[in-house]
């Protein structure tokens, strides 16, 4: 498939996963009776989608149609990488707090261990995450 027939579609692959997941865990939140959080990803996933249907009809130097992963050449895909990088940093620094933040609260609170557990588990994925997707880029250069 062209990148020109792909920019008609009005979502990208990586918008369909991510308004998929979104959509997905708004269903399962609302199903444990969590109706403002299910109500939360809902909204998200209609955001991403009106983006993508925005960004679709943009100029190539719109940045948002980078905004919405709508990439039409490799200018957009990489100020995409540069994006995705930030926010990586920052998801990875965030965990760390969050985990730091969990640990020290844990017992105050009156916390289950779980949560410490998944904030554990989530800092060491995204450093596992990080570590690959270092390793994949450096060896295509």
């Amino acid at each position: 498939m062209s990148t020109q027939n792909r920019s008609r579609t009005t979502a990208s692959i990586a918008n369909a996963v991510l308004v998929g997941i979104l959509l997905l865990g708004a269903a399962v939140i609302a199903f444990t009776g969590h109706w403002v959080e299910a109500g939360l990803l809902g909204v998200l996933a209609l955001v991403v989608l009106a983006a993508a249907a925005y960004a679709r009809h943009l100029q190539p130097e719109d940045v948002a149609r980078v905004n919405a992963m709508k990439y039409q050449d490799e200018r957009d895909r990489h100020l995409g990488q540069v994006g995705f990088a930030a926010v990586g940093v920052a998801a990875l620094a965030l965990s760390a707090v969050e985990f730091l933040a969990v640990t020290l609260f844990v017992d105050g609170l009156q916390w289950s261990r779980t949560a410490q557990l998944i904030a554990a588990g989530q800092l060491v994925l995204l450093c596992l995450v990080w570590a690959v997707a270092n390793s994949t880029a450096a060896r295509r250069q």
